[in-house]
């Protein structure tokens, strides 16, 4: 393991990603076995394919793996296998409307799990957009992903673009 900072990056020749005989994911780092681990993105948002943090079952880090493609195949594919399982985010597909009122707007959307009414804090700081991709972020804190604005219908683009 090398250590900067802030974050303790996993050697990918040494480590190796596993499935249990119950079915859960096992890393082995060096002749450490860790149990029921899940993995996440550090950097979901500007860098979703780098940077994915490997966790014990009690959620402390084990450490970070920089580059998913320098591990073996089977390692890499239960890496990003946990990772989608911990970042599913509703994709949203179009906008049917958008209510303002005082500090709070109303979002009425078509994602790819159904129709979904979801509150918005009001203003820009609850959308967060990176060329054609944008993120909003409801009251509760979930994440919605719009992953191509040029993809939506120009009336879900229109009521995007007020956020841009």
């Amino acid at each position: 393991m090398h250590s900067n900072t802030r974050f303790a990056f996993l050697n990918p020749h040494g480590l190796r990603l596993r499935r249990s005989s119950s079915g859960a994911v096992e890393a082995l780092v060096g002749e450490t076995v860790h149990s029921e681990v899940t993995a996440r993105r550090l950097f979901p948002f500007s860098n979703p394919h780098r940077f994915l943090r490997i966790l014990a079952r009690d959620g402390k880090e084990i450490g970070v793996v920089n580059d998913p493609e320098a591990l073996d195949q089977n390692s890499r594919h239960l890496l990003l296998e946990q990772v989608e399982k911990s970042h599913k985010v509703p994709a949203i597909h179009k906008i049917n409307g958008i209510k303002h009122s005082e500090g709070m707007d109303e979002w009425d959307v078509q994602t790819d799990q159904g129709r979904k009414t979801i509150l918005v804090k009001g203003g820009r700081d609850s959308v967060r957009v990176v060329g054609q991709r944008a993120i909003v972020t409801d009251v509760d804190n979930t994440r919605y992903e719009i992953p191509d604005r040029n993809a939506l219908d120009g009336r879900s683009r229109s009521l995007i673009d007020q956020f841009v």
